[in-house]
């Protein structure tokens, strides 16, 4: 027999073991404790969860060590303002092009102050940027049909890294890395660029999450491949969808056609099965 989800009867969405003969065999035998599909889906299931609890925990502790420096940061730049303000109204005085150089001191010293007193880091920015793409690749992957079954954001087990997204369907199994990026994609002789900065090492990434998803499917005795796919935000990707060492590179729209309309390789009692599987042993981040 092999574990399926009931879609009909009195106890839609609880997991069963069905006769694998199906439909010639019908036979059946309850599964305890038996979950329903709402339940298992609305453990802290959320796309982007662990990017934006990070970007906050970080965020939180910078806030906290700015209020701890405010009065030295605020004294160091009313100094810098003063000192280019003096050297802006005594520049005739002193040289040419120093009146400029002092009224532009002021406004930098200006700058600086609000920019340490409210602004944040480009280290914590990047934690942000990172939740939103992957809350938009989890927006994108909601409007796949019904017999696609979606997890987000799990939990490698034995290892603080997390998956992005897992796809389980009718045309395979997918593990999905987000990425977002500003700039112009490019390849060269294998090596992946964005805005001319080096990006290979996230193809690695995502082989190797599509190999930790693979695992598990083939523990359970499930014999599927699974497909990386690295899906990008905001970066200007090549026109055709390029597969760089075995990874799919594709937007968001790209991505959904990626999903779709490849053939399909899994039954749906199939699906049932792989999404179950997963759901057990990748625990939410």
């Amino acid at each position: 027999m092999v574990e399926r989800l009931s879609r009909r009867g009195p106890n839609p969405g609880s997991r069963f073991w069905g006769c694998s003969g199906y439909p010639e065999c019908r036979g059946t035998r309850p599964l305890e404790p038996s979950v329903p599909v709402a339940e298992m889906s609305a453990r802290s299931d959320i796309a982007g969860r662990s990017a934006r609890s990070m970007f906050e925990v970080r965020r939180t502790r910078h806030r906290t060590k700015v209020r701890e420096r405010r009065s030295e940061l605020l004294l160091l730049g009313v100094m810098v303002i003063i000192a280019g303000v003096v050297i802006g109204t005594s520049g005739d005085r002193i040289g040419p092009n120093w009146t400029f150089f002092g009224w532009m001191f002021a406004v930098f010293g200006g700058a600086w102050t609000v920019a340490e007193l409210i602004g944040l880091p480009d280290e914590i920015l990047s934690w942000r940027r990172g939740a939103a793409g992957e809350e938009e690749t989890g927006r994108l992957l909601g409007t796949l049909p019904p017999e696609f079954r979606v997890l987000h954001d799990r939990r490698v087990p034995n290892s603080r890294a997390n998956i992005d997204h897992i796809v389980v369907g009718p045309t395979g199994i997918f593990a999905i890395e987000t990425k977002s990026y500003a700039g112009r994609m490019t390849i060269r002789e294998g090596e992946l660029f964005v805005a001319g900065r080096r990006r290979t090492p996230i193809l690695a990434q995502a082989n190797w999450e599509a190999d930790m998803v693979r695992s598990v499917v083939r523990r359970a005795g499930i014999q599927s491949d699974v497909a990386a796919i690295i899906c990008v935000h905001r970066a200007e990707l090549p026109r055709n969808a390029p597969t760089v060492d075995g990874v799919t590179i594709v937007d968001g729209v790209g991505m959904i056609k990626r999903l779709t309309n490849s053939e399909t390789t899994l039954a749906e009692s199939d699906v049932d099965q792989v999404w179950a599987t997963l759901d057990r042993a990748l625990r939410p981040a």
